[in-house]
């Protein structure tokens, strides 16, 4: 019992810690200007328009569906419908926003900014001991998170489908539901985050999860901060990755064992 009152307050000041250091990575993302080099890759503003016209879409087509009920037969019911228009419209962008497929995909479509901004953060907090990343970096990173995307995807899944119905079957339990499922969501968002931090000291796919799993707290925080940037439209979810991106970087730069031997990363994995 010990053992575990210490794992749960170390990962709780884990998970506090995180949280607290979100002010000093937006001091840390604005003095260090880490958003200057974006540009240069000629596919960030395709990107962004990609990210642009789906959600666009999206938004379109939940208008036109709204539209669709209201009834026009005489002025009562138009003014009625009108009301029951706003609502269907701000409850289909909520679910949109908060579609946890949705969230997958675009934090894969937004990795060239996590992976930039992390690089920079790292670079900077090592003292320029990182090398200019090149477009296979890019590109390596890429397909990277696709991949763990999907086995983030898989994982939770499998998770909720055995704990949701344990859930249900105990009465006291069932009442926390929602927020243990949304712990879930949001540990595992996180996990893509730290990936990028990982995969900067060379740690392979496989390894980085298995390192990731000793720092629930940041996980869970940095998901936690990334859920709730995703309910706003449009700039939430690039607000969100990128805060999140800096945040992770200076908190696992400070708690993480990954360190730099004769000029090659190294990871200390126990």
């Amino acid at each position: 019992m010990s053992n575990l009152r210490t794992y749960l307050k170390e990962h709780f000041n884990q998970f506090l810690y995180t949280l607290h250091s979100i002010p000093e990575a937006i001091r840390f993302f604005r003095k260090n200007r880490l958003w200057e080099g974006f540009l240069r890759y000629g596919w960030v503003n395709k990107i962004l328009i990609l990210v642009g016209i789906i959600a666009g879409l999206q938004t379109l087509g939940n208008v036109f569906e709204s539209m669709n009920a209201v009834d026009t037969s005489n002025v009562m019911a138009l003014m009625s419908s009108m009301d029951n228009f706003v609502d269907n419209l701000v409850k289909s962008q909520w679910e949109f926003f908060t579609d946890e497929g949705f969230r997958y995909g675009i934090l894969i479509l937004l990795e060239i900014f996590i992976f930039h901004v992390c690089h920079r953060a790292v670079d900077i907090l090592l003292k320029d001991k990182m090398r200019e990343p090149r477009f296979n970096d890019f590109i390596k990173a890429q397909i990277r998170i696709a991949v763990l995307g999907g086995i983030c995807m898989a994982i939770e899944g499998v998770v909720v489908g055995i704990i949701e119905p344990i859930i249900k079957g105990i009465p006291v339990v069932s009442w926390f539901k929602e927020p243990i499922l949304f712990f879930i969501h949001c540990f595992f968002m996180g996990v893509l985050i730290l990936d990028n931090y990982n995969e900067m000291f060379g740690l392979k796919i496989k390894e980085s999860f298995k390192y990731s799993l000793r720092f629930p707290g940041i996980a869970l925080a940095a998901g936690m901060v990334l859920r709730i940037c995703f309910i706003v439209p449009f700039i939430g979810p690039v607000v969100g990755t990128l805060v999140t991106a800096v945040t992770v970087s200076i908190v696992m730069h400070e708690l993480a064992n990954l360190q730099l031997e004769d000029g090659d990363w190294e990871e200390e994995l126990v």
